[in-house]
């Protein structure tokens, strides 16, 4: 691209001369008599540099170059000065001319001073390019330690305005569809985001006109224009979002090195915020990796625990078949030979009627012990029918023994849906855990029995305020064969988890030594509820 140089001066004579010795060497000459007309060719058009006398009417050639160097810092300056004027050559330098003519001068003076302005420039803006990779490096290493996109973006914004001199920014991300931005209207952040949708993949120029910004909208004071350059982020694996910045300049006043270095943004955001992204999802992989592997080792114990049981069901399953017959027959002899001597004895004295009263019991606890073992060895098919949890636990109390120290509370309202349950079985259950709860009060206290609903299900809770149960064999009191009772095999808890189970449903204890213990079942409720009351009303 053809240089661009500006010659103001207001002896037409300087101009041509300047002009026919600038042409041939390949320059684009443009010029103007007066400060204020260079101003106006400053605002619409863009200019590698500016040679300007400082004497003139009006306007300073001085204060025509800080309005040069206002709207664009790296375009390159010569005053020119007649004799004795030196000490305002000065201060143009000071200023940030880059060079300076003394009238008249010949025109392998002009041409070296044109030379050596634009070399100047040109290094500062090589100098700029560089300054922009310690910005760049500190976002790199910002992205090392922070996987926040959002603190991540907004520090590129304010990287692109210092860097550009841009009087606002947006940065908008494809994924995970976040927008971010620095002083631009709301008007014009929706301007920008219907135009990526236009996006060529590369950097484009807009107006706010072209994206139908209101002039109200545009930001623009004192006439200054303002110009949208937009470049796509593009990485490895696509456009991850798009880089708009909005500069206090008209789009003929831009020239390659600044799309350039609107590009080096762009690619650098792009490749930064790519990396955080997939850091990110890494970290999210991983953590998804972590708790499937923590699923998969819980299903990996709970099937370790299933075989187990297994086993041990197994070994009971031999042990119980083996010795149910053998101890059943003895049983029943003594329970016959109980009942023939209560026949024959009839008025026995108390102490003999005692003991044969203990036979009873022993032999009844003795029956039962075998009764559980085998109910635990095999559950059977479920007969399952609709009954309302009131009816369920009234059957179940006029079948328990609850003595007269132990107070019974119950709370089980009536319009709470119906239950699919096998209705022995729920009663082994349910009596079972009233059982366990009379034995936890050998001096008395309250029994509880509450129903309720919670998160679609019913929940039965038994609860004491007896002994409670020590937290180390809290984790094993539904293991068969786990008893801390003095009598017994430890296959009551067992057969009542086995049996909630085995209904669809599942069971929960919470204990507190000293001051009792509370089982719940959480049982579904019946498919179509509605239906099954009618049937059973």
């Amino acid at each position: 691209m053809r240089e661009r140089l500006l010659l103001v001066d207001d002896e037409q004579s300087i101009l041509t001369f300047c002009t026919r010795t600038l042409l041939p060497y390949g320059y684009d000459v443009r010029s103007a008599l007066s400060a204020e007309a260079a101003l106006a060719l400053l605002g619409t058009e863009r200019f590698d540099l500016l040679a300007t006398d400082i004497r003139m009417p009006g306007m300073s050639g001085l204060e025509l170059m800080r309005h040069a160097l206002d709207l664009r810092a790296d375009m390159a300056v010569i005053v020119i000065t007649g004799m004795g004027t030196f000490d305002v050559s000065v201060q143009a330098l000071r200023a940030g001319a880059h060079d300076f003519l003394a009238k008249p001068f010949g025109a392998s003076q002009l041409l070296q001073a044109v030379e050596h302005a634009l070399q100047q420039a040109r290094l500062i803006r090589e100098t700029a390019r560089l300054r922009l990779l310690e910005p760049l490096l500190a976002l790199s290493q910002q992205a090392l330690y922070n996987r926040d996109v959002e603190s991540l973006s907004r520090s590129i914004l304010q990287v692109a305005i210092a860097q550009t001199k841009a009087t606002g920014a947006v940065l908008a991300l494809s994924d995970p569809g976040m927008t971010f931005s620095i002083r631009l209207s709301a008007e014009e952040l929706r301007g920008c985001e219907q135009a990526f949708a236009q996006s060529s993949g590369q950097v484009q120029v807009w107006t706010p006109e072209a994206l139908g910004i209101s002039d109200a909208e545009r930001g623009e004071r004192n006439g200054t224009p303002r110009t949208l350059v937009h470049a796509p982020l593009t990485a490895p694996r696509g456009v991850v979002g798009h880089l708009v910045i909005s500069l206090a300049r008209a789009a003929t006043q831009l020239d390659q090195s600044d799309l350039d270095l609107v590009s080096a943004l762009a690619g650098q955001a792009a490749a930064l915020l790519e990396n955080t992204l997939l850091m990110q999802r890494l970290e999210e992989w991983n953590r998804t990796l972590e708790q499937r592997v923590q699923q998969r080792t819980q299903e990996l114990e709970a099937a370790q625990e299933r075989l187990l049981r297994a086993e041990r069901l197994a070994a009971v399953g031999q042990f119980g078949s083996s010795i149910a017959h053998e101890l059943r027959n003895p049983l029943g002899v003594i329970s016959n030979s109980v009942y023939y001597l209560n026949m024959r004895l009839g008025d026995a004295d108390e102490k003999l009627r005692k003991h044969l009263d203990i036979l009873t019991r022993e032999v009844q606890a003795s029956n039962k012990i075998i009764t559980n073992l085998m109910s635990y060895v095999r559950v059977g098919q479920l007969h399952t029918q609709a009954i309302a949890p009131s009816n369920l636990v009234m059957e179940v109390l006029e079948r328990a023994q609850i003595p007269a120290q132990v107070r019974l509370v119950t709370d089980v309202p009536e319009d709470l849906p119906l239950l699919s349950v096998d209705r022995d079985k729920m009663h082994q259950v349910l009596l079972n855990l009233i059982d366990n709860a009379v034995q936890a009060m050998p001096h008395g206290g309250a029994l509880s029995i509450r129903a309720y609903i919670e998160e679609g299900t019913l929940c039965l809770a038994v609860a004491d305020n007896g002994e409670g149960i020590p937290r180390e064999n809290l984790e094993r009191i539904f293991e068969p064969l786990f008893s801390t009772k003095a009598r017994g095999i430890g296959l009551g808890l067992a057969i009542v988890k086995m049996l909630v189970e085995a209904h669809g449903g599942t069971i929960d204890v919470v204990s507190q030594p000293g001051q009792g213990t509370t089982f719940t079942l959480h049982l579904p409720v019946c498919v179509r509820n509605e239906v099954l009351q009618e049937m059973c009303a």
